[in-house]
């Protein structure tokens, strides 16, 4: 009897330092008709978390059958809403086009699948993913430096971001505490995060400040002037988090040393988190 999905498809994707770090993407693609099961996986020099989360689907949809019925789960809302029409192809016009050609062969059904939530497939993914971006020969994401990919950046603006992207000095933690205006225990926190070569979803958990400290109640116009922050570090901020108190969850820890990208990944994390926390505290009612 044949299966009524022909292949399901478990994809993930992620940037070690987004925008422009390390990347990678990860894919699990189960054969119904046969049984087998199938890993891909790849890793770029510079790119971005919604890159490879579209790249991921497309090179999984490279390497099945055309004119078979697919069902695809994806943890990015960015994939599967705009592929269900929901949102707009305004960036990465450049993978858009390619998974639009690739996708008219297929019937695909597009499911968003809850991210470090238990799923056996969306973990195998992630961890295909980080281990994609350790790769010492990377590719490099061409599409990502084209203009019809990204918005056009001066040199100035790419080198003031730059600096967001610098790993701070870990080697003593006194003289972190110091530096970045942060309590002992966070400091010895951010310090060890540091050490780290791969950095895990429970890494970014273990983050805390424990009490308040300098930053907690300052304002973003205020921790901008004190840090010499430009403007184009606020735009990324806000293009990632809509509520006010997750920008400024943001900016504090950059504040407190973290690079940009991991800055980013810490609020989303937190925020999923909160939500796991939510959905069982409902449950249990």
């Amino acid at each position: 009897m044949r299966a009524i999905y022909d292949y399901i498809i478990y994809t993930d994707g992620g940037c070690e330092c987004n925008p422009g770090g390390r990347g990678g993407y990860g894919a699990v693609i189960i054969n119904n008709n046969t049984g087998e099961f199938t890993d891909i996986s790849g890793g770029f020099r510079s790119t971005t978390n919604n890159r490879m989360e579209v790249m991921a689907v497309i090179k999984a949809l490279e390497k099945i059958k055309k004119d078979t019925h697919v069902q695809l789960f994806s943890d990015s809302q960015y994939v599967i809403k705009t592929m269900n029409g929901m949102f707009r192809k305004k960036k990465n016009i450049d993978l858009w086009k390619k998974l639009d050609k690739l996708a008219v062969a297929f019937e695909i059904e597009w499911n968003w699948v809850k991210g470090h939530n238990g799923n056996t497939y969306n973990e195998r993914c992630d961890t295909l993913c980080q281990e994609a971006m350790t790769l010492l020969e990377l590719e490099e994401d061409e599409g990502y430096m084209n203009t019809d990919s990204v918005p056009e950046q001066s040199d100035t603006v790419a080198q003031s971001l730059e600096k967001y992207n610098m790993y701070p000095d870990c080697s003593d933690v006194e003289s972190y505490q110091e530096k970045y205006l942060v309590n002992p225990i966070c400091a010895k926190l951010i310090c060890q995060f540091y050490k780290q070569n791969r950095k895990k979803f429970q890494d970014y958990v273990d983050l805390r400040t424990d009490g308040t400290d300098f930053w907690s109640r300052k304002k973003k116009d205020t921790i901008m002037d004190i840090k010499e922050y430009s403007t184009d570090i606020w735009d990324i901020i806000v293009d990632h988090f809509a509520e006010t108190k997750y920008q400024m969850m943001c900016i504090r820890w950059c504040a407190r040393g973290l690079v940009l990208g991991d800055a980013i990944k810490k609020v989303q994390v937190d925020m999923e988190v909160a939500e796991n926390c939510l959905a069982n505290k409902k449950r249990n009612m």
